[in-house]
């Protein structure tokens, strides 16, 4: 991914990081920057541009995108200086936008942005259900990389391909739950065109652990914990081979997700799940220090989620803003009344 493309997906981290900074480093001021990393939302769109946006001067633009395969898929995000959407990054950094506001939601109501927050969700919430345009049909791609690349021009005159790209039965991929589950491949070989810009390293398996704890949390249903629970181990989702939380690689973020959602359980439901021993290891343990030796994280110090620069080497500004959304919210966390009683009181620690 090239650091232009890389600056979509930091936006969503800065706004966290930007909040949760503020207190401690007054001298500067945080909350220009979460202000205008929000204004770089708006300079992104694509589409019919609303009467009140902010970024004057753009204008409409991808307006006839899907109507060569004959459906409606205008508006969402631009990814970054070239004029391909890019429906995996896009949707990470939405979801990454939106886990900020749930954690940050008072905060970013203090500072004036929280409209403009909500905004940016729903313009990146909106196309997505466009492009599902059936149960098993998500299109996933407008635009093509390598012509895109070869012509330096605004979005309101581009002049290159539109052509659009799907996942089906016949061309899976993990973008949606129930299909993915059932229809398991890696999108990036039913979207070739995509390889030489996001290509998918890590599978699809952390994708489906990450849509699981999510449902989870939005719905309260019992049966997607379960899913992320069983599958966990043989997913890739309890182990330390990382080295960065990214719009490919989810494992962490997923698991500071699953810790949190596991600490919200009373504890005779723990005695539900068959590995007991591999849960406790990775819930709320995280009291002491954690030695780091280079490229390698001890298991046996054993948690989902070591205290701050714990989880990973930081190998890139993007690394970096992600990660520090996950150690901010880990840290508060890791104090909190619920993590320390579980940690207590729990008969099965």
């Amino acid at each position: 991914m090239s650091d232009v493309s890389g600056r979509f997906v930091v936006a969503a981290a800065v706004v966290a990081v930007s909040l949760a900074m503020a207190a401690a480093a007054a001298a500067h001021d945080y909350g220009e920057a979460l202000s205008k990393s929000l204004l770089y939302f708006e300079a992104q769109r694509s589409g019919r541009l609303p009467y009140n946006q902010r970024v004057r001067w753009r204008g409409h633009s991808g307006l006839t995108d899907g109507l060569e395969q004959g459906v409606d898929l205008v508006g969402g995000y631009y990814d970054a200086g070239d004029h391909v959407k890019f429906g995996l990054p896009m949707a990470f950094t939405v979801t990454m936008l939106s886990w900020s506001v749930l954690e940050y939601g008072e905060e970013i109501a203090a500072a004036g942005e929280l409209g403009h927050a909500l905004h940016a969700i729903k313009w990146g919430t909106d196309y997505f259900i466009k492009a599902h345009t059936h149960p098993n049909v998500l299109w996933t791609q407008v635009g093509d990389g390598d012509s895109d690349h070869y012509c330096w021009q605004r979005p309101e005159d581009m002049t290159t391909s539109r052509h659009a790209y799907k996942v089906d039965a016949e061309n899976p991929g993990s973008e949606l739950f129930e299909f993915g589950d059932k229809y398991r491949g890696r999108y990036d070989e039913s979207v070739e065109v995509v390889k030489n810009y996001y290509p998918s390293s890590s599978g699809y398996k952390d994708e489906l652990l990450w849509a699981a704890l999510w449902l989870h949390r939005a719905t309260g249903r019992r049966e997607y914990l379960d899913y992320a629970v069983d599958n966990a181990d043989d997913f890739g989702g309890t182990g330390w081979a990382v080295s960065e939380f990214s719009w490919d690689i989810k494992y962490a973020g997923l698991q500071v997700l699953a810790s949190k959602e596991m600490a919200k359980l009373t504890p005779s439901s723990w005695l539900t799940y068959s590995d007991v021993d591999g849960l406790k290891k990775r819930l709320c343990n995280c009291k002491k220090p954690c030695k780091l030796e280079p490229l390698e994280l001890h298991e046996e110090q054993g948690c989902l989620v070591q205290r701050p620069f714990c989880l990973f080497w930081l190998t890139s500004i993007l690394a970096r803003a992600t990660m520090a959304l996950l150690v901010l919210g880990v840290d508060a966390w890791m104090d909190a009344p619920p993590c320390n009683a579980l940690a207590t009181n729990n008969p099965i620690l």
